[in-house]
């Protein structure tokens, strides 16, 4: 499949072209600015230097005349008149330009450009992925030469912007020639390319020129000639929403008592990670502490029985959240589980396999020293790639696979369960054989990661699995860029940080549930009523319901809720859903009921009145008390949130049974506002807020 097909109503849709077309028709005017030229007389340099500020000067004033909010400002003889003095001014600096003869050093070899790449993480030559407004984004300069020997250049690249700004940015490194390399070599290879950081001021919506503007000798700065150094390449910025993520460390006690709690340098290199890969304009990352009481640890490691249940303790918590604390509903949830590297009696040796709801607002998965695990990977932290990959599965993202032509069935390249068979590139790979994409990893110097190129033909997806084949380090694909870009856009449309979301006040029941879609078994796991929701951005092929009875048994409210299946089968090769729906909440309702296919999986009985909760207290130090009330034949579970400034709230305890918590030391100096919410198993009291130990200590 074409890139170019694939990806042209990306740039249709951008209201830039007539911007584009005055930038590029006016390649060759002042506007692209002039370097003031040293030469041997002194007053030939003078002499340039003033035509270079006259022919800045008028420049400025044809810009003057183009407002960005509103139609030219000056006339069309306005116009003519400034066009006609940037054209004599253009003359004479030429005419000048002849009687400078510039200061020499040693004869330096021709070099030749081969062309200019704008990159942000993918891209091929053609510059057919789009480029994100607000992303870290690289210019790599291909230059060619016949000198019989390497030469090592630098040089700087002039940018001019769709507002007429100008600057001139320095190569981050030196590049090295030599005779014969292809463009692919030096695709392919960082040393072998010139390469720029474009600032962040010149990566905002809309469209920049690029003109490479000096070559010179690294060893000795003596300029070097280029055949056709005045090429330009022109880009386009589209704006892109941010990523709103909650990170979520869930912790176990080992079969010898350690707590095992994921680290923050996992959090750390997964938000880097992100950063770097994903088509994002920017990420806005939180860490909830881990939450009380840990799961079981048995049911995190058998097959994907684990992120099951991490993925629904995940909605409730999201639900949870928006409805008491605030957080933007766009807000994506990832749970994260540290292997255990000390106790070999743990199941599977602590290792948590992911998963994810395709698509859905949660995920989670494992985390570690790498160490073997994965082939290719020996870093501090695996679960920066294996946090994209089902981050990247929460945003629709299926495995790559073969394509499904009957009477064959798709496969999953890598060893994956078969997902996407859409997708273009053979074995998962981020390329064609050709290798015409070629990945960038701009790096990450605070985390001691190195930037690097990677070649398009022998790199592998982030949605796929990392094997003896199929090596690290796995990167994002332009098919998958576009993907995660495209459903971000969904998942928060025209949002901007600090924008406020979509939010739908009312009366609203939250029912998360887990569904095994093959064997058409089902159980609610959790239900709350809530007064605050947000619409569904997404709609999945399969479907439950959710039935609502009165107490003579009569359906007086029927809805036909969104399931996303795993990304992955159970052990049983089952495949299962997560449903986790808001709903409008009927009057006079008694019972719930989880339909699927026609068939009852589950109910539980709704009480006529929410529990109340009262008497919130500190009775000993460290622990938190509380009386609640409900109705008779309902048991509680409760919440516990805290807040260290009455802004930031952090959930501290879900599912708690009884009606107590007992803080670490450091939490209960962290924390001095504290809410309590309880649930009856369907209704959710008002929430109840105390201040305790009101100085810190």
């Amino acid at each position: 499949m074409a890139r170019q097909a694939r990806t042209g109503h990306f740039l249709r849709i951008v209201a830039l072209s007539t911007a584009m077309c005055f930038l590029s028709s006016n390649a060759q005017s002042p506007v692209g600015g002039f370097g003031t030229a040293t030469c041997q007389n002194s007053a030939v340099t003078a002499a340039l230097a003033a035509l270079s500020q006259r022919i800045a000067q008028n420049a400025q004033n044809v810009a003057n005349c183009y407002p960005p909010d509103g139609p030219p400002s000056c006339t069309s003889s306005q116009l003519a008149t400034l066009n006609e003095i940037g054209t004599q001014l253009n003359n004479e600096y030429q005419a000048e330009l002849q009687n400078c003869r510039p200061v020499q050093g040693p004869a330096q070899p021709t070099v030749g450009l081969n062309g200019i790449e704008v990159v942000q993480a993918i891209q091929d030559m053609n510059q057919s992925v789009p480029l994100v407004a607000g992303k870290t984004t690289w210019a790599r300069v291909y230059l060619s030469t016949v000198s019989p020997t390497p030469i090592t250049v630098t040089g700087t690249l002039q940018i001019v912007n769709n507002n007429f700004q100008t600057t001139t940015v320095q190569a981050v490194g030196p590049a090295t020639l030599t005779a014969g390399t292809t463009l692919l070599q030096m695709r392919n290879s960082l040393a072998a390319s010139l390469n720029f950081i474009i600032p962040p001021s010149f990566t905002a919506f809309g469209a920049d020129t690029l003109t490479l503007a000096t070559v010179t000798n690294a060893s000795g700065g003596a300029s070097v000639s280029c055949s056709n150094c005045s090429n330009t390449q022109s880009v386009l910025f589209l704006s892109a929403a941010p990523l709103w993520l909650r990170i979520v460390p869930f912790q176990y006690t080992d079969s010898i008592g350690s707590v095992i709690t994921p680290r923050p340098i996992d959090f750390a290199l997964l938000n880097s990670w992100l950063t770097r890969a994903y088509p994002i304009s920017q990420l806005i990352s939180s860490v909830n502490p881990p939450l009380a009481p840990p799961l079981p640890l048995s049911s995190f490691f058998t097959g994907t029985l684990g992120c099951i249940a991490t993925d629904a303790q995940l909605a409730v918590l999201r639900v949870l959240e928006i409805a008491f604390t605030g957080i933007d509903p766009r807000t994506h949830y990832y749970g994260m589980v540290l292997t255990d590297p000390g106790d070999t009696a743990t199941p599977n040796g602590g290792f948590m396999r992911g998963c994810s709801g395709v698509p859905s607002y949660t995920g989670s998965g494992p985390t570690g020293i790498a160490g073997g695990s994965f082939v290719g990977d020996s870093t501090i932290s695996f679960g920066d790639w294996y946090g994209g990959h089902e981050i990247g599965h929460t945003f629709g993202r299926g495995h790559p696979s073969t394509p499904a032509v009957p009477p064959a069935v798709s496969v999953g390249y890598c060893g994956a369960a078969a997902g996407d068979p859409l997708y273009p590139w053979p074995n998962a790979q981020i390329s064609d054989n050709q290798g015409d994409l070629v990945g960038l990893d701009v790096g990450d110097p605070t985390n001691g990661i190195p930037a690097q190129a990677l070649a398009g033909a022998s790199h592998y997806d982030m949605m796929t699995y990392p094997t003896s084949t199929c090596v690290q380090p796995l990167w994002i694909s332009d098919y998958t860029f576009e993907g995660v870009l495209g459903n971000i856009q969904v998942n928060a449309t025209g949002a901007a940080p600090g924008s406020q979301p979509p939010l739908i006040h009312g009366h609203f029941v939250s029912v998360v549930a887990i569904v095994d879609i093959s064997a058409r078994t089902g159980k609610i796991d959790f239900a709350q009523t809530v007064d605050i929701t947000m619409p569904p951005e997404f709609v999945t092929p399969d479907h439950a319901s959710l039935r609502f009875v009165n107490e003579k048994g009569k359906a007086i409210a029927n809805y036909v809720v969104n399931l996303s299946r795993s990304s992955d089968p159970d052990p049983e090769e089952h495949t299962i859903g997560l449903m986790d729906a808001v709903v409008p909440q009927p009057e006079n309702a008694t019972k719930l009921e989880l339909y699927f296919d026609g068939k009852l999986l589950d109910g539980r009985k709704i009480g006529r009145k929410a529990p109340v909760v009262h008497d919130f207290r500190l009775a000993e130090p460290g622990t938190l008390t509380w009386d609640a009330k409900g109705e008779p034949g309902f048991s509680l579970t409760y919440v516990v949130m805290g807040t260290p400034d009455g802004k930031r709230w952090d959930t501290l305890a879900m599912n708690l049974t009884k009606p107590e918590l007992r803080l670490s030391t450091e939490r209960a100096r962290l924390y001095q506002t504290f809410r309590i919410v309880a649930n009856d198993g369907f209704n959710n009291s008002l929430p109840v807020d105390a201040r305790l130990n009101a100085s810190r200590p």
